[in-house]
């Protein structure tokens, strides 16, 4: 498996999601995953990326469809797409994939104080 965090911003929205690309590192997690209907090789499993939101709850979603709501399905669609480029901590910001901005958000993570939650 491969684990990156991404900070999914929107509208007045900044939500931690956890992704995980299903792809098998030996053979009793290849197995387990066909069985559970990811495919059968390696290959096939690695497309399927398990997206869901760590703060609070239990939301989590393979197919991005299935979210229902416009912030979780864009950017599921651009992580899926771009799973190997992105980075650990990067910013998926909705409106700007939309071009319903000019400008790509921040991380919050560099201001200070408590919206910023350093220290």
């Amino acid at each position: 498996m491969n684990i990156k965090m991404f900070e999914v911003r929107d509208r007045n929205t900044l939500i931690p999601v956890l992704a995980i690309q299903l792809r098998p590192r030996e053979e009793v997690e290849r197995f387990l995953l066909a069985r559970a209907g990811y495919g059968y090789t390696p290959n096939d499993q690695a497309e399927y990326i398990f997206l869901c939101k760590i703060s609070g709850g239990t939301d989590g979603q393979y197919d991005p469809f299935l979210w229902g709501d416009r912030t979780m399905l864009n950017a599921h669609l651009h992580i899926a797409k771009h799973f190997e480029v992105l980075k650990t901590g990067d910013v998926v910001d909705v409106e700007f994939l939309l071009q319903e901005t000019r400008v790509a958000k921040q991380s919050e993570r560099f201001l200070s104080g408590p919206a910023g939650i350093t220290g």
